[in-house]
Formats: C-alpha cells, structure tokens, sequence
C-alpha cells in the first residue's frame, strides 16, 4: 500500500489546519495573536501566542497517526485474504505468515 495521501482526501495538516480554527483576534489588538488576520499591536510579540500552532501539530499528529493505523489495518486485512484464498499451506509465504500469527510477531 502506499504511504501517499489519497488525492480526494485532504492531508493530515490541511484537515488539522481547518479543524484548529483561527488565531486570537480581540476588539484590542493589543491582544490578539500576531499571526491572526487583524494582527497585534504589540510589536514585541511575535510567532503564535494563541496556541493555535501547537493545536495544529498536535491534530495532525492525531490525524496522521489513525491514518497510519488505518493502513496497517489494511495490509493486515490483505495479507489475511491473500492467505486464506490459497489452498498452499507449503509456501514460503504462508509459512512464514503462519509462523508469525504462532509468535505474534509481525509478516
């Protein structure tokens, strides 16, 4: 399977982006985040100081890490149709599927 993201679907940090909201913006731009649409006046301030960038990363990650999960889910799927589709119990790769499902450990 690929690790590409599918081409319909947004990437992790495109959904992230649209889920984590805006920037602080306040009627006092002395207190919105300098990075919203309506900026800050406190010229000290600089980067995020919302927190919505680390809300971003932390949803992607989330976002990032189902999907990962997703696909592991899918190649099992595969591997568990592919095996018991063929009647050989002799070859190398189901010996070695098999082995592993005995074990526990991964194909």
């Amino acid at each position: 399977m690929s690790d590409s993201p599918s081409p319909v679907r947004a990437s992790a940090q495109e959904q992230a982006e649209q889920l984590a909201g805006r920037h602080y913006v306040c009627e006092d731009c002395w207190y919105s985040c300098p990075l919203s649409s309506e900026g800050c006046c406190d010229d000290r301030q600089s980067g995020c100081t919302c927190g919505r960038d680390k809300r971003v990363a932390a949803i992607a990650a989330a976002l990032s890490a189902a999907e990962a999960r997703g696909r592991q889910q899918a190649e099992q799927a595969l591997k568990d149709y592919k095996a018991a589709e063929c009647s050989c119990d002799d070859c190398e790769e189901h010996r070695n599927y098999n082995r592993a499902a005995l074990t526990g450990a991964q194909a």
